[in-house]
């Protein structure tokens, strides 16, 4: 299950293998993911991909522009936006 953090801003999936988590900031409007970590054990499962999804629809529900600093998160805006 994804989790927003929102006190951290990130998005976070919890695993008995570890936590995977995207990071964002925050400036008026603006988001702008910072990073995207999937643990070694969690990689393969598509996480990265549920994480960025969680992110997208969050923001835009709530008219957030989004901007990208991480190459998984550009890359998947890229082929999904």
């Amino acid at each position: 299950m994804i989790i927003h953090d929102e006190a951290h801003c990130r998005f976070l999936q919890e695993d008995p293998k570890g936590t995977a988590y995207m990071e964002y900031t925050c400036a008026g409007n603006i988001l702008t993911v910072t990073h995207t970590k999937v643990p070694d054990a969690l990689a393969g499962r598509g996480i990265a991909g549920k994480l960025a999804s969680a992110f997208y629809e969050w923001a835009s529900r709530h008219h957030y522009i989004v901007h990208s600093e991480c190459s998984y998160m550009s890359h998947w805006m890229e082929k999904n936006k």
